[in-house]
């Protein structure tokens, strides 16, 4: 472990957020406002959203501590820089900690790339409520506010995919007195202000985006099921997530209450999103880039490449029906400017170890509004992906955005890394922050009115190839596929992976579903119904027909050739196998006929289908992946 060396002349603010009381000292500190305990390692980058938080803070004028990955079996670590003034701030860190330490199969994570050394373990399963539960052992009356991305995503009575059950809203497991959830600089400093002034965290009830328990409700105000009629029945689920969806889209959402117990869960509405220039100064503060010196030594996985990073936009522009953290950013976007960015690759591009790449996390150029939707074009409350609107000019703006980097001296290569959802309108999609030299494509369900995955592809590809004509690059694409979503049948990854393979591409990359809280394909995945229409929809439960999906999109890997087949058998695609231009597979050695009759009958794959259908509901129904817990 090292320590933090004192440059002559240098700021106290130029050094990273004090980690141990040496360095509080050195501030002039005897004492801290805030302290903030995170499951990730500390790194001083904009990126990790316990550093951007703490240095909004710090630039509010917050005395401002930092507790990364205590040791959450003991009290006493949580008041190392003893105990803060005005509140504990806790998050699990920039991912779920189930995500984190789990797969999709469930098994233990084999690295944790926030963690020293990649080493699983340091972040504790559902860090929020541990470490919320030993702030208030030590801290004894300290308030606890609980923020970042697992405190949001849960906030409301959730499926939690790992205990396979419901579970109670997050503030109630973790005993905290109030939840911040959404980006939440803007809203940690005004409580962090008004809790200086003398109000009480639990008193406050009017600051938005946060939610909080009281004994009763009254005036206008969203009641939803309560956790536990929806902890019985999958339509009272599906229910209170649609309202929940509906009024939280709404241009103008209202308070929403979901009673758990003898009490209720109360959100206040989300904050409206942040201009650029209030962007530009949250990413313009002195950060260091690097991890604390604490690690020095120490391998981090993430921190090579955060040196090199720069948050161009946080947030998604993609329809809430197809965005995993649409409930956490609202649809919405808040983007920086392009001087903003400029100005920080210079400073990354000036540094000795500077490799000449540059990577751009969201990839806007910042030209419009962050708002996503159209204020001129309400919504009238409905967040269908057919009527969510869209953004103009996101792909023009980021190839901008791209050559004005490359402009830069010893910048040699630019990546824009995002995720890319597809909106079909006029025959063309809307873009959220794609990558263009990387992109990592959800491999979406059908929609209403909407084209299959493999046409949705195609249109992104021929838009881009439109949008970079003349241009001084070209971009070229790496496709990274998500398989196993609600609503995707084999005969979908087939098509998806016949115009991958006329395009002559293949597959970087294959990743499994992974059913994270508070989303509109985790609700079709637990209950087995559209929370949009209430109709059952197909969800391909099983890991056997995931790592199926997963096979075909990777068919010319000899491993999976065997799988491949067995598939294409089974949908009655026997046509692309064998020597044809449009072949997947060649036969197999032992059948050179390929003839279905001649395998096993385990071996045939049960539940697909030719052509994609709605499953019929029922107890005996073993397409339906869940059909004994609502006996």
């Amino acid at each position: 472990m090292g320590i933090l060396k004192i440059k002559r002349g240098a700021k106290p603010n130029e050094y990273p957020l004090p980690v141990t009381t040496a360095e509080m000292h050195y501030r002039g500190w005897d004492e801290i406002d805030i302290l903030i305990v995170t499951g990730d390692s500390y790194i001083d980058h904009p990126f990790m959203e316990a550093a951007l938080v703490g240095r909004v803070l710090e630039n509010a004028g917050f005395r401002v501590g930092i507790l990364p990955q205590p040791d959450w079996q003991t009290p006493e670590a949580f008041t190392t820089l003893g105990k803060p003034n005005l509140f504990y701030l806790i998050t699990a860190g920039n991912s779920d900690s189930m995500a984190a330490n789990y797969t999709a199969s469930r098994t233990r994570q084999k690295e944790e790339i926030y963690s020293i050394k990649g080493a699983v373990g340091l972040r504790p399963d559902r860090a929020s409520i541990v470490y919320s539960h030993r702030a208030r052992e030590g801290g004894q009356g300290v308030p606890v506010v609980l923020f970042g991305l697992e405190a949001s995503q849960r906030r409301l009575a959730h499926y939690d995919f790992w205990q396979d059950a419901v579970r109670r809203p997050i503030l109630f497991d973790a005993k905290a007195d109030m939840v911040i959830y959404g980006p939440p600089e803007k809203t940690v400093v005004e409580l962090a202000q008004r809790v200086k002034e003398g109000e009480k965290v639990k008193e406050i009830k009017n600051l938005h985006g946060t939610a909080f328990r009281q004994k009763k409700i009254s005036g206008d105000i969203l009641e939803l099921p309560g956790f536990e009629s929806i902890c019985q029945e999958r339509k009272a689920f599906d229910e209170s997530f649609s309202r929940y969806a509906e009024n939280y889209f709404s241009p103008v959402p209202t308070l929403t209450a979901q009673k758990t117990g003898d009490w209720y869960l109360t959100l206040t509405p989300p904050p409206p999103p942040l201009e650029t220039k209030a962007v530009d100064t949250f990413y313009d503060l002195p950060y260091t880039r690097k991890p604390h010196p604490l690690y020095e030594g120490e391998y981090i996985p993430i921190a090579s490449i955060l040196e090199q990073t720069i948050v161009a936009v946080r947030g998604c522009a993609a329809p809430p029906l197809v965005c995993p953290s649409a409930f956490h950013f609202r649809g919405m976007m808040e983007a920086r400017s392009l001087d903003s960015i400029k100005k920080e690759a210079e400073k990354i591009a000036s540094a000795d170890n500077f490799t000449g790449s540059l990577f751009i996390v969201g990839g806007n150029a910042a030209k419009k509004s962050g708002v996503l939707y159209d204020l001129e074009k309400e919504l009238d409350g409905n967040w269908s992906f057919r009527k969510w609107a869209r953004r103009e000019g996101h792909l023009a703006s980021q190839m901008e955005l791209r050559e004005a980097l490359e402009t830069i001296e010893k910048v040699d290569s630019v990546y824009l890394y995002g995720i890319y959802n597809s909106e079909l309108t006029q025959g063309l999609p809307s873009h959220s922050a794609e990558a263009i030299n990387t992109s990592r494509l959800p491999f979406e369900a059908k929609k209403e009115k909407s084209k299959n995955p493999s046409e949705l592809f195609l249109a992104f590809i021929s838009c881009c190839e439109r949008q970079s004509l003349g241009r001084r690059s070209e971009p070229y694409f790496i496709p990274s596929l998500v398989v196993g979503r609600p609503g995707v049948e084999t005969a979908d990854a087939v098509e998806l992976a016949l115009l991958l393979r006329r395009r002559k591409q293949r597959v970087d990359k294959v990743f499994e579903f992974l059913p994270l809280p508070l989303s509109f394909a985790t609700t079709r995945f637990f209950t087995g119904l559209d929370p949009l229409t209430g109709e059952p929809v197909y969800v391909p439960s099983r890991t056997a027909e995931k790592k199926i999906h997963g096979a075909i999109l990777k068919h010319y890997e000899p491993e999976n050739q065997e799988r491949v087949r067995r598939a294409l058998m089974a949908i009655r695609r026997k046509d692309l196998i064998g020597k044809g231009p449009e072949a997947l597979v060649d036969y197999s050695t032992s059948s050179p006929s390929g003839n279905r009759s001649e395998r096993p009958a385990e071996q045939r794959i049960s539940g697909q289908n030719k052509m994609p259908r709605k499953p019929a509901l029922g107890p005996d129904n073993p397409r339906y992946p869940f059909r004994k817990r609502w006996e």
